[in-house]
C-alpha cells in the first residue's frame, strides 16, 4: 500500500510537469494537415515603415486559395487552385489581375505564421477576454533569422530581434498572432475554421 502511494505522489509532479491529455500546440492544431483543420480565413495585415499590405485568403485544405490583397499598387482578387489546370481565375464581375501582379501577390502558405510559436523564446502567459471570449495570451520573444524565414515571402527583411504575442481560445487555436520588429509589424488572424 505504501508503493501506491509513493507511486501516485511521484506520478502527480510528472503529470503535472509533462502535462496531459492531447499535447498538440495550437500553433499545430491551427495549421491545415490531414488530421486537422480542412480550412480556415487569414487575415494579414503587414507594415513596413510607410507601406503597408493586407491579405485575406481562404485557404481550402492547402490546395485552393481565395486571395484578396489590398497594397499601395491596387485592390486584387484572384483564386489559386493547385489541382487544376487553370491555376488562377478571379471573381466574375472583376478582370484577372495581370501575371506579374499575381505572382507578386501569390503567398498561399497562410501556416507559416504560426511558426513563430515553435521559435518563440521567453513565452510568458496571461489571460484575457476580447468581446466574450476568453483566451490565453502568450507573449514572446522571435529573433531575427526566425523573423526574416517568415518574412522571406514578401521582400521584407528585418535587423532586430522582435516581439511578439498570440491569442490562443479554450480549444487550442491560434486566434491572433502578432510579431513586431522595428518599422515591420505584422497580425495575423485566423478566423472560420472548418474541421
Amino acid at each position: 500500500m505504501k508503493k501506491i502511494k509513493l507511486l501516485i505522489i511521484l506520478l502527480i509532479p510528472l503529470l503535472l510537469l509533462t502535462g496531459c491529455g492531447d499535447d498538440k500546440s495550437a500553433n499545430k492544431n491551427t495549421s491545415i494537415t490531414d488530421k486537422g483543420l480542412k480550412s480556415y480565413r487569414c487575415k494579414v495585415d503587414i507594415i513596413n515603415g510607410d507601406e503597408s499590405i493586407d491579405y485575406i485568403v481562404l485557404n481550402k485544405e492547402n490546395k485552393e486559395y481565395d486571395i484578396s490583397v489590398s497594397t499601395k499598387d491596387g485592390n486584387y482578387s484572384f483564386t489559386i487552385n493547385k489541382d487544376s489546370k487553370e491555376k488562377r481565375h478571379a471573381p466574375i464581375d472583376k478582370p484577372l489581375p495581370s501575371e506579374d501582379i499575381m505572382q507578386k501577390y501569390d503567398y498561399p502558405n497562410t501556416d507559416i505564421f504560426l511558426e513563430g510559436l515553435d521559435d518563440a523564446k521567453d513565452i510568458e502567459e496571461s489571460k484575457t477576454t476580447i468581446g466574450d471570449t476568453k483566451y490565453t495570451k502568450q507573449s514572446f520573444k522571435i529573433s531575427k533569422n526566425d523573423l526574416n524565414k517568415i518574412l522571406e515571402g514578401f521582400d521584407i527583411k528585418v535587423k532586430k530581434n522582435g516581439n511578439g504575442f498570440a491569442y490562443i481560445d479554450k480549444d487550442n487555436y491560434v486566434y491572433i498572432i502578432n510579431y513586431e520588429s522595428g518599422k515591420v509589424k505584422v497580425t495575423v488572424s485566423y478566423t472560420r475554421y472548418e474541421k
